[in-house]
């Protein structure tokens, strides 16, 4: 895990485990833990409600402007393909 240290599965299983009371999952931990998962749901749900839904804005924006960009490029190379047969 990138937290500068070594963390091993026994201590993952420690932090996860009912009975370790004090095994505790730092929460200087948890971006370094979503990196090595590929999954970002833990940093996600401690966002809380308000920043979580600003987060879904905004990749909804970038995802419409991708599909933006895509259409345009398909819309430009078919006018291409168009402008060829016809000249």
């Amino acid at each position: 895990m990138k937290v500068g240290r070594n963390i091993t599965a026994s201590m993952l299983n420690d932090y996860t485990a009912n009975t370790k009371n004090t095994a505790r999952f730092p929460a200087a931990y948890v971006r370094g833990f979503c990196e090595v998962t590929g999954d970002d749901s833990l940093q996600r749900l401690l966002l809380g409600d308000r920043l979580r839904d600003l987060a879904e804005i905004g990749e909804l924006e970038v995802s419409a402007r991708k599909n933006r960009s895509v259409k345009e490029a398909l819309v430009g190379k078919h006018a291409a393909k168009e402008g060829h047969a016809n000249g």
